[in-house]
């Protein structure tokens, strides 16, 4: 059956999902936690006052939020790359892009350069996903992002850099900050970690050159939310279902997520009149062991469900489905609302890339 409010509410906060009113309890324990995680964030910024960051010789762009998960940034680095691939043929040679990331919770601390079969443990699950959406592009996998970023230029012959999760990762210098902010609630309760989802305070959008607002169909921010005067490019955010799905909506799914924001997904599905009558949860970025997919299969099957159904992103991390239930998967596709605002940011950086 389908979990209780309650129940949801609690497991919600398990998978890394803030509620947006307040802080997550108890507040007494996590407010003075945020403080202290403010303060460490002011010695950081201080830091890199002071030191040099690394400047490629082509064009840097960072895709990053202000925010922990959940705002669509993967997608948006997809589609960014879609966008430039589409509109400079040049750039849509093998290589000619490379996304430098330092693929969270990977188990290798060498350098990697992404390829499509790779297993996520070597390289993190998003460097995965977004190799196996765009193979043309080069992702290139380091915790130091600079000696990723020479590696792509100097050994790829890497023409334009995208920096995936690069707003606070300062060590780098960048030609465009693009942040991207959840257009329904961009800054959740208002609170730094671990009270909240912010990793910074509000005012230090103040870097950024530009923001991307990603929502469902949304025109833009939830009204009453203030945000710096700067460039707008929104992204209409969809799920696409697999046909399976798309043909056959009165199946019965169960859910299965390891994200940031799993109520957004189960919330799409349900006004698409998918019927979900359950829902695994796990922490975002769950290393899935076999166990755990044989529980979900066993409850998947006491629901009655027809099929399990999972994202792009948490099909990466499972290794081996050994269920007689099909297991799809359903995909987030971004889609450019304000094409003259991203143009006016964009063609300046392509031209400087195309004559490197």
């Amino acid at each position: 059956m389908v979990p209780s409010s309650n129940d949801l509410h609690s497991r919600l906060l398990l998978s890394g999902e803030f509620p947006l009113d307040r802080a997550v309890h108890p507040a007494f324990l996590t407010v003075p936690l945020s403080w202290l995680y403010g303060a460490g964030v002011s010695a950081h910024r201080a830091f890199h006052c002071v030191c040099e960051a690394y400047r490629p010789s082509v064009p840097v762009i960072s895709v990053g939020n202000i925010t922990v998960g959940g705002t669509g940034k993967t997608p948006c680095v997809i589609e960014l790359v879609r966008w430039i691939a589409a509109r400079e043929p040049r750039l849509a040679q093998p290589n000619a892009i490379a996304v430098l990331s330092r693929g969270y919770g990977r188990t290798d601390r060498r350098l990697v350069v992404v390829e499509p079969d790779m297993d996520y443990a070597r390289t993190g699950d998003e460097p995965l996903l977004i190799k196996r959406a765009v193979p043309q592009v080069a992702v290139v996998v380091h915790a130091r992002r600079s000696h990723a970023a020479r590696f792509a230029v100097e050994a790829l012959g890497a023409k334009l850099l995208i920096l995936d999760d690069g707003f606070q990762h300062r060590a780098l210098a960048r030609d465009l900050d693009l942040v991207v902010l959840d257009a329904a609630a961009p800054f959740g309760n208002g609170r730094l970690l671990p009270a909240g989802p912010l990793r910074e305070p509000q005012w230090a959008l103040s870097r950024a050159h530009a923001l991307a607002l990603v929502g469902e169909g949304a025109p833009g921010l939830s009204p009453g939310v203030e945000i710096p005067a700067l460039p707008v490019v929104i992204f209409d955010s969809e799920i696409e279902l697999p046909p399976e799905l798309s043909t056959g909506l009165s199946t019965k799914v169960w859910l299965l997520t390891s994200i940031a924001r799993p109520s957004r997904l189960y919330n799409q599905l349900i006004r698409k009149e998918i019927q979900v009558v359950g829902h695994s949860l796990y922490p975002d970025h769950c290393r899935f062991s076999d166990s755990d997919l044989n529980r979900v299969t066993e409850a998947a099957k006491k629901a009655s469900a027809g099929v399990v159904l999972t994202t792009a992103k948490d099909r990466v991390r499972i290794r081996r489905w050994a269920s007689d239930l099909p297991l799809v998967t359903v995909e987030l596709r971004l889609t450019v609302k304000s094409p003259e605002i991203l143009r006016g940011l964009m063609e300046p950086l392509l031209r400087k890339a195309v004559a490197s």
